[in-house]
C-alpha cells in the first residue's frame, strides 16, 4: 500500500500480556488509543508508529490512509490536510507528516478499501495536558516525587523516561525484583525513571511509585524537553477511571467501525 521515503517508522500491533515470567516485555503501540483509533478508521489492527521525526511515504495501491496521534502537519500532494483523520489515496501519492510541540508519536494504518473521509471530533485524550496520576510503589513511595516538575530528558525512548530534577534522596539498590510499564523506579543519582512498553521485566532500583494504567499511553506521547508532574491517586480511582476511559474509546470505535460500513 505505502512504501516509507523517510523518519522513523516501526509495525505495531496489540501488546502481548503475560511473558514477563519468560524476560519479554508487552510491546506494542506506546500510545495505544491512537494505534487503535488509526485501525478503526480502516479496519486493521495492525499500524505503524512514526516520531518524532518528519515521516514521509509513497503510496503504491489505492486505498484510505488514516493518521492519528500527536498534534500534526499533514501534507498529502503538498496540500495541507487534517490530522486525525482518514483520506482517500492514489499511486503515485506522497505524503509527509511533521509532528508539532504537543506530542511525540503518530500513528499510520492503510487498507484497500475506498473509504469516506471522516475527522475525529477531538484528539485522542493521551494529549491531555496535566498531573500524571501515581500509585504507591511497590517497595516505597517517595514524597518528593510529588510537588515539582520533571523534565524529559533525551535520554528516553520506548524503553523508558529518564527524568531530571531536584534530585530525591537515593536509596540502596535491592535484589532484582518485577516490574511493568509505568514503573517508577529511584536510580542512585536521584534522578527517576519511567520504564515503558520496551523497558525490563526485572530490576534492582527501588520501585517508588506507579503511573496508573489510564494513563499509560500519555507516557508515549511524551517527548525530550516536556515537563511533567504526578499526583497520587487510589486504586478504587485508579480502576474506575481506566473503566470509563476504556468504554470511552470503545464506543468511539463503534461509530468509526459504523462509519466504514455506511
Amino acid at each position: 500500500m505505502i512504501l516509507t521515503l523517510s523518519g522513523h517508522v516501526l509495525e505495531v500491533c496489540a501488546p502481548t500480556f503475560g511473558r514477563r515470567h519468560r524476560g519479554i516485555p508487552p510491546g506494542g503501540p506506546a500510545d495505544r488509543e491512537s494505534a487503535t483509533l488509526a485501525g478503526a478508521l480502516v479496519g486493521k489492527e495492525k499500524v505503524f508508529e512514526c516520531g518524532p521525526f518528519p515521516t514521509g511515504f509513497e503510496v503504491i495501491s489505492a486505498g484510505t490512509f488514516a493518521v492519528v496521534g500527536a498534534d500534526l502537519s499533514v501534507w498529502h500532494q503538498g496540500r495541507p490536510v487534517n490530522g486525525n483523520r482518514r483520506i482517500h489515496i492514489e499511486p503515485g501519492d506522497v505524503i509527509s507528516i511533521q509532528g508539532a510541540p504537543n506530542g511525540c508519536r503518530w500513528y499510520v494504518a492503510t487498507s484497500p478499501r475506498s473509504l469516506p473521509p471522516i475527522t475525529l471530533a477531538q484528539p485522542p485524550e493521551s494529549l491531555r495536558k496535566g498531573p500524571f496520576r501515581v500509585l504507591p510503589g511497590a517497595d516505597t513511595t517517595k514524597s518528593e516525587l510529588f510537588g515539582r516538575e520533571w523534565t524529559v530528558t533525551l535520554h528516553s525512548n520506548r524503553l523508558g523516561l529518564r527524568l531530571h530534577g531536584d534530585p530525591i534522596d537515593p536509596m540502596p539498590e535491592m535484589l532484582s525484583s518485577p516490574t511493568q510499564v509505568g514503573c517508577i523506579q529511584l536510580p542512585p543519582s536521584g534522578q527517576p525513571i519511567i520504564l515503558g512498553w520496551d523497558g525490563p521485566t526485572v530490576g534492582g532500583y527501588p520501585r517508588i511509585g506507579q503511573i496508573a494504567k489510564v494513563d499509560w499511553d500519555r507516557l508515549g506521547q511524551l517527548r525530550p524537553g516536556d515537563t511533567v508532574t504526578f499526583e497520587q491517586i487510589s486504586r478504587e480511582d485508579a480502576v474506575q477511571q481506566l473503566r470509563e476511559r476504556e468504554e470511552r474509546i470503545s464506543n468511539l470505535v463503534g461509530k468509526i467501525l459504523l462509519s466504514a460500513e455506511g
